[in-house]
């Protein structure tokens, strides 16, 4: 069985904002993590996800604050 799973959420500050900082300069770890790690499958690349995040008629609704990952694993 594989599970998709998605996470959502919206920055207080902007992606470029200095108090963002350590959470935007650590993702490519965070994902290196997760690829080495039982279960994982896939996720989605960096530039299919932003461009899903800013698509204005698109289901996320284009805010340019928002941080989100898709991810598939398996038992």
């Amino acid at each position: 069985m594989q599970l998709a799973e998605f996470n959502i959420g919206i920055l207080k500050y902007d992606w470029e904002d200095p108090r963002v900082a350590d959470f935007r300069d650590n993702l490519d770890a965070v994902f290196a993590l997760a690829a080495r790690s039982p279960g994982y499958v896939w996720h989605m690349g960096e530039d299919e996800m932003e461009a899903a995040q800013l698509d204005a008629s698109g289901p996320l609704g284009g805010n340019p604050r928002t941080a989100s990952t898709l991810s598939v694993w398996e038992d």
